[in-house]
Parts: structure tokens; C-alpha cells; sequence
């Protein structure tokens, strides 16, 4: 199987990187659809509770995403 990114030699703060990939995806989702987050959840396979349980965690919870 390919790898999709490189281990740093010095290795990485895992939970830190994902948590970026994550809303990194999120804020996409909901700038392409004009912050409705139904339509956002649905982009990335997500229901949209799951999707609002997300970005409370995330610290998002603001009209802006």
C-alpha cells in the first residue's frame, strides 16, 4: 500500500495532526456550501448531529461554521 504522507524522523503528535485533517475537511465542507451544515455533513459521509457533535469538540461552534 502507498503512503500517503511521510513519518517525520522525528515522529509526530498524532492526535494533534488529525484533529488539523479534520477540521481542516470540515471548514472545506462548509465553505463549499455556504456554512449549511446538513449539506457539509453530508460531503463527508457524516449525519448532521454528528457533524454538530464535531464542531462542538472541535471548538466550533460559532454561525461562521
Amino acid at each position: 500500500m502507498p503512503h500517503v504522507f511521510a513519518l517525520p524522523e522525528q515522529g509526530i503528535a498524532l492526535d494533534s495532526f488529525l484533529q488539523q485533517i479534520e477540521r481542516s475537511l470540515v471548514q472545506q465542507a462548509l465553505d463549499r456550501v455556504n456554512g449549511n451544515r446538513t449539506h457539509a455533513a453530508r460531503l463527508l459521509g457524516l449525519g448532521r448531529t454528528t457533524l454538530v457533535e464535531r464542531l462542538r469538540r472541535l471548538g466550533k461552534e460559532s454561525a461562521t461554521w
